[in-house]
C-alpha cells in the first residue's frame, strides 16, 4: 500500500483551530518544491487532511516572499529542493515573515543547511501520516475528534 492509500484509508476529522475566532477555517500552507510531481503529491496528502495548499516552485517561491504579498502560517520545504534554494527562502521567510513555522522535508541525501532555522524536520521517507501529524502539531490545528493525527494518535515525538 502506498502512502498516499494510507492516508486515504484513514478517517480524517474536519479540522478545528485551538484559539482564535474561526474554529472552522482551514490553515493555508505554502508547499516549496523543485520537482512538481512530488509537489502535486504533497498537496494532496495535505489536502486531503483538509489543509489549503498553495503548491510552488523555488523560483515563484522567492517572487511571493519578496513581494510580501502573502503570510502563511507554515512553509513546506520539500526535500527536492536544492540546498541554496533551503537557505535562500528560509533566510527571506525568517526576516519577513517571523511568524511563520518552517518545516524541513529531508530526502535519502542529508541536506548542508542550517537546521535550527526550522521548527521541524520530517524524514520524507515516513510518508504522508508523519508528515500529516507535523503540520498538525505545527499549525495548532487538530481534528475535531480530539486526534492528532490521520492515524488516530494523541502525540507526536519532535
Amino acid at each position: 500500500m502506498d502512502g498516499l492509500s494510507q492516508v486515504q484509508n484513514h478517517h480524517v476529522a474536519p479540522l478545528k483551530k485551538l484559539t482564535g475566532t474561526d474554529h472552522s477555517a482551514a490553515v493555508e500552507i505554502l508547499l516549496i518544491g523543485r520537482d512538481q510531481i512530488m509537489r502535486l503529491y504533497t498537496d494532496e496528502v495535505l489536502r486531503r487532511a483538509g489543509f489549503v495548499v498553495r503548491s510552488v516552485a523555488p523560483w515563484d517561491a522567492k517572487n511571493i516572499v519578496n513581494d510580501g504579498v502573502q503570510k502563511y502560517p507554515l512553509v513546506v520545504f520539500s526535500h527536492t529542493l536544492y540546498p541554496q534554494d533551503v537557505a535562500e527562502i528560509g533566510t527571506q521567510l525568517r526576516r519577513r515573515c517571523p511568524g511563520s513555522k518552517l518545516l524541513l522535508m529531508l530526502g535519502p541525501d542529508l541536506m548542508p543547511v542550517n537546521f535550527s532555522m526550522f521548527d521541524a524536520t520530517i524524514e520524507g521517507l515516513e510518508g504522508p501520516v508523519a508528515l500529516v501529524k507535523a503540520v498538525h502539531r505545527l499549525t495548532g490545528f487538530i481534528p475535531m475528534d480530539g486526534s492528532a493525527g490521520v492515524d488516530g494518535s494523541a502525540s507526536l515525538s519532535a
